[in-house]
């Protein structure tokens, strides 16, 4: 019973990081894409009001 429970939560685990290793990448390109814009946004927000 708790060796075929292991199995399963090692087979779980692997299926995770096999998904993580294809979803994350484009995930974390496309969070820091919009970080950027968010920060270009808020720079120039900034900027207008030193002026």
């Amino acid at each position: 019973m708790v060796q075929a429970l292991v199995l399963v939560l090692v087979l779980v685990q692997g299926l995770a990081q096999a998904l993580v290793a294809q979803v994350f990448p484009q995930a974390l390109a496309r969070v820091s894409h919009l970080a950027e814009k968010e920060m270009a946004v808020v720079f120039e927000q900034g900027h207008m009001l030193q002026e």
